[in-house]
């Protein structure tokens, strides 16, 4: 009864997850608005923050803030806890591409990137506004968001390790291929290399989706994965004769 009693209670904690809460705020600033060329070479007017960009496709302005984060957090709600509106001078925003997409209240995203293997939360509010009253085109000058993650613990990896690398014995032979597929070797060519043993021989190898850039970029589907040796890859054996 003890045993079964601690195989629950390690699963239950494996599922153990756990909250964290960001909170980002700044004041924006409109520096002008001017015309330039999109990289289609279409000219249009937009509008340009300080410390700010300009959002792809419709160019209107945006703030973005990074802030780090560890590996298994997921982002679960981001919100504005306090903004302060002003209003932008029409001069400013007359002839600005897109104006008419600017709805009743800023649009604020965040979403997790990876960037030279670390993993980071990308906050983006676009600022702009129109009032619902006046219909008069604001600026949020001041806010204050609330960005909520969870994340799960990592469970320990069991691993294991070969005595000696299946490499130490035996002859090799390196074969690269540029794309997934079903390839053939010949009996000249396995002759060529050096092959004389047919019924011995094996493919070898990790294949596409182990290599080192899916796995960096994929760590949840790792996990839980690990191969200290070279895996035998399935292979079909034909006998012309």
């Amino acid at each position: 009864m003890k045993k079964i009693f601690c195989i629950l209670l390690i699963i239950s904690l494996l599922q153990t997850t756990f909250g964290q809460t960001f909170f980002i705020k700044d004041s924006l600033f409109i520096t002008g608005a001017t015309d330039f060329f999109t990289p289609d070479s279409s000219k249009i007017k937009a509008i340009f923050l300080k410390n700010g960009n300009n959002r792809d496709g419709d160019f209107l302005p945006i703030y973005r803030k990074t802030v780090k984060a560890t590996d298994g957090t997921a982002i679960t709600g981001v919100s504005l806890k306090k903004v302060s509106y002003t209003d932008v001078d029409p001069i400013i925003y007359k002839g600005i591409y897109k104006i008419d997409e600017i709805g009743t209240e800023p649009k604020i995203s965040a979403k997790l990137v990876n960037y030279r293997k670390q993993n980071y939360i990308e906050f983006e509010i676009m600022p702009l506004r129109r009032n619902p009253s006046t219909g008069a085109i604001e600026i949020a000058n001041y806010f204050e968001c609330e960005i909520t993650t969870k994340q799960s613990l990592k469970r320990a990896i069991s691993r294991t390790y070969a005595s000696t690398s299946k490499l130490s014995a035996g002859k090799w032979y390196k074969i690269k291929v540029s794309e997934s597929g079903i390839y053939k070797l010949t009996y000249s060519q396995l002759t060529e290399m050096g092959f004389s043993n047919f019924s011995s021989i094996g493919i070898f190898g990790y294949g596409g989706m182990e290599s080192k850039t899916i796995r960096d970029n994929n760590p949840q589907i790792f996990a839980d994965k690990y191969i200290d040796d070279l895996p035998e890859r399935s292979i079909l054996k034909v006998d012309a004769n």
